[in-house]
């Protein structure tokens, strides 16, 4: 009779109860604090107004503990595309790692935090750090927590960390440290003077690089704002010249060919700058920036001259208007004319009584 009572209670409680009460803990409390999972949350999701969220198995304790502190709108089991932020919860790290191939991680405003309920070791899959491409990357465990290093930086490798605050990823202004971008530029006058090249192979590409030790070469507005922001964002260069019969290519299919933006495209090179427009066709196939200059175009007419003769008072109305007015009066007056000869009676005024 007891567990009748006890099953008519929870089949009660399920059913009126609100979300959190169908969250039942099973398994006990969390072994993460919650001042320590909020921060983790914080740091990962910096920013983030709305979560995707893939859960397998039974850990309704963690998955509870993080909706609470996440505090914002999330998608369970499917994928928002306008929210950049993902969270990953289960025990086998080959569901994890299932969950993962969904993400799009090349894009690079994706943040994953995956939380595993397990220990893991250093050789797990989940370090493979080809799953995840541009995306920042904290993963948390029984056994420790790891921070996949900015996406600017290769190789890209994952760091045991000690405190939460070691989770938060770089933003604003970076530092590259030292790293060598490959770039891709050509003469085009004011922004780039470079002309001197030497054939060699980087990265078995082969392309044409600019190695003149003249600085009248080095100049150029945009060579200009490129040294600036290698000295800002602390990297290291090699320029060449674009590829193929194309300065900037063309798009073809779902392609790109030849030119600074093909070579974007295939990843041969990381930055490309000399003239190139913020257009609807290269921003289909690369990240392109902020633009840095806006054109204005003005058309200039001469004043116009005063005019002093006679004929000026004619200038406001033109030539077909004037017609019609000569015209019209010319046959009002022939129709006046006219009726006053054929009645002349009609004519005459009649006298005042």
């Amino acid at each position: 009779m007891w567990k009748c009572a006890v099953l008519v209670y929870l089949v009660a409680s399920f059913v009126g109860g609100d979300r959190s009460d169908v969250l039942i803990d099973i398994e006990g409390s969390s072994w993460l604090q919650n001042e320590h999972l909020g921060e983790m949350i914080d740091h990962s999701f910096e920013g983030s107004r709305c979560c995707n969220v893939f859960v397998k198995g039974d850990n309704r304790a963690l998955f509870r503990q993080f909706i609470e502190l996440y505090g914002h709108d999330y998608t369970l089991g499917a994928i928002n595309r306008k929210c950049y932020a993902y969270f990953l919860l289960a025990k086998d790290p080959a569901h994890l790692i299932a969950g993962i191939a969904k993400i799009p991680t090349i894009i690079a405003l994706t943040q994953i935090l995956v939380i595993v309920d397990a220990e893991i070791t250093e050789n797990s899959r989940l370090f493979n750090v080809s799953f995840y491409k541009n995306a920042n990357v904290n993963i948390i465990s029984r056994s420790g927590m790891w921070s996949l290093s900015e996406m600017f930086l290769r190789p890209r490798i994952f760091k045991n960390v000690v405190r939460p605050s070691d989770m938060r990823h770089s933003r604003g202004i970076v530092n590259l440290e030292g790293r060598q971008l490959q770039v891709a530029t050509f003469y085009v006058p004011p922004l780039s003077y470079l002309s001197t090249s030497d054939n060699k192979t980087v990265e078995q590409v082969e392309g044409e690089f600019f190695s003149s030790n003249n600085p009248l070469e080095w100049d150029g507005v945009e060579v200009k704002l490129f040294m600036m922001m290698a000295k800002r964002l602390n990297f290291t260069w090699m320029i060449r010249k674009p590829n193929g019969g194309y300065r900037y290519g063309r798009a073809r299919n779902s392609t790109w060919e030849g030119g600074m933006i093909g070579q974007l495209f295939r990843k041969e090179v990381d930055l490309a700058f000399g003239g190139i427009w913020f257009m609807h066709d290269p921003y289909r196939y690369v990240n392109l920036s902020v633009p840095w200059y806006q054109v204005s175009i003005h058309f200039l007419v001469p004043r116009p001259q005063p005019i002093t003769n006679f004929w000026a008072l004619t200038r406001p109305i033109t030539v077909h208007v004037w017609i019609a007015v000569v015209t019209t009066v010319i046959v009002q007056s022939l129709h006046v004319w006219v009726k006053a000869w054929i009645n002349p009676k009609d004519s005459e005024v009649s006298p005042i009584p």
